[in-house]
């Protein structure tokens, strides 16, 4: 009997045991539902349900449609709650303004009354780029796209975009792969990676005379994919043909190549590892606003270690920002344009008021003339397309694909499967604010056409 007594007091610890379990359980369950709720986005986080209403709004006064700018920074319809930590605000709203003064022309007074320009923020988002190609490409009113900024946003729009068959001017996503499937309908006008990453590699080699390089992404997969461009480029130079050649001493060694994030762990390590290697230029490929937080922790460490020889600092194109400080390094920007006063057509630009530390940088700054391009081509090529009937979106590609034909925009662009083949690319020096090295087209085409036979 004392057994018997003795088990059935362990039974019933253990069904109580279970029973908290359960219940433990449970509550874990619904803890997990209410914080999966709390960050998980909401279903309009993109703000894409503001479209329909903002496109009606436009179509009142503009009944023959109208083309969109979609980008991250655009001050636009949309109110994006979610917004990646390394956005581009600047460079969208950079955009923006070119389109703005292309706006201003004159000979665009008749067209702009009939057609409309949408506005469209994404936050620099790809999952809002996606919500907000999906309603865009719905409205049979849509003539063209100018967008995305970026390039996850543009990759994440574009097969939507194809599926209507809707024209799309890329102002500024430079990836070559975001062309491959897309080409019919697009035209991108700046230079691509590719292209970009060679003279990259050229500036490196040939004008620092390096000797060991490292190189930080800023930990997205396009960035990655930019800076295994430059390290090929870099590593091209040991076996290309004269006058590009150089000998297995020359060619420099590149010392790591690592992504960088806001976490504290990856800061001490990265910089330390930077300041040890002793490297001659350190590359950064990525957007400006982490491009911000790089150089200020850089400069940092290497403040540590007063007697250590301070690096060459280059940054790529997305870095080409406002608020770019050099601070003590010999820092350069790659970009694909001139600065805005090399333009005639952005003689009376305005670029707005100046804001404090952060104030555009009025001679330097140029993501402006890709949006001014975008929209003088497709007002343009609409205005030609209109004056002989009825305009298709189909009339409108094949009209500016036309390599024969020419518009008043600031640079010439000739496009191949939806890439401008008048490449060119600049470098400034920060410090000077002006610009260290040009290559123009006549300076690129044989290298680029070397590197061509060399493959």
């Amino acid at each position: 009997m004392q057994r018997f007594y003795r088990a059935k007091r362990l039974d019933n610890l253990v069904l109580v045991c279970v029973g908290f379990l359960i219940l433990a359980l449970l509550a874990l369950a619904i803890v997990g539902s209410q914080l999966r709720r709390r960050v998980s986005p909401s279903p309009d986080s993109c703000g894409a349900a503001a479209l329909p209403t903002a496109i009606e709004s436009i179509l009142r006064n503009h009944p023959r449609g109208f083309i969109a700018l979609v980008g991250d920074g655009v001050p636009g319809q949309t109110l994006v709650t979610d917004r990646p930590y390394n956005t581009q605000y600047a460079q969208g709203y950079d955009l923006y303004q070119g389109v703005q003064h292309a706006l201003t022309n004159s000979m665009f007074r008749t067209l702009l009354a009939k057609i409309g320009v949408l506005l469209v923020d994404d936050g620099g988002n790809p999952r809002c780029a996606a919500a907000i190609a999906t309603v865009l490409s719905q409205r049979p009113e849509l003539i063209a796209i100018i967008g995305h900024s970026t390039t996850s946003c543009t990759m994440a729009a574009l097969p939507t975009y194809k599926k209507a068959n809707i024209p799309v001017i890329i102002p500024a996503a430079t990836n070559p792969t975001l062309l491959t499937r897309d080409g019919e309908h697009c035209f991108r006008l700046p230079s691509n990676d590719y292209v970009q990453s060679f003279v990259i590699a050229d500036i490196i080699v040939h004008k620092f005379k390096a000797r060991s390089v490292f190189i930080i992404w800023d930990a997205t997969n396009e960035a990655q994919q930019y800076s295994e461009y430059i390290k090929n480029q870099v590593q091209y130079f040991l076996t290309a043909p004269a006058p590009l050649s150089l000998t297995r001493e020359e060619v420099p060694v590149i010392e790591g190549s690592y992504p960088i994030s806001l976490n504290p762990l990856n800061y001490t390590y990265l910089f330390r590892r930077i300041v040890s290697s002793d490297a001659d230029v350190v590359v950064f490929a990525g957007y400006g606003s982490l491009a911000r937080e790089f150089l200020l922790g850089l400069n940092h460490e290497y403040a540590a270690y007063p007697d250590k020889r301070l690096p060459k600092v280059l940054l790529t194109d997305g870095c080409k920002i406002p608020g770019i400080q050099s601070y003590n390094f010999d820092t350069y920007i790659t970009f694909a344009a001139k600065p805005l006063k090399s333009f005639s057509a952005f003689a009376n630009f305005d670029a707005g008021t100046p804001i404090g530390g952060f104030q555009k940088m009025y001679l330097t700054e140029s993501f402006e003339v890709f949006g001014y391009d975008a929209m003088v081509i497709l007002l343009s090529a609409i205005g030609e397309g209109a004056s002989r009937g009825a305009l298709s979106r189909e009339q409108l590609i094949s009209l500016i694909g036309d390599r024969t034909r020419q518009y008043a925009t600031a640079y010439p662009y000739e496009f191949d499967g939806g890439e401008n083949i008048r490449n060119r690319y600049y470098c400034y020096s920060v410090p000077k604010d002006a610009i260290a090295f040009a290559y123009e087209e006549n300076d690129l085409t044989p290298m680029l056409q070397r590197a061509s036979r060399h493959q």
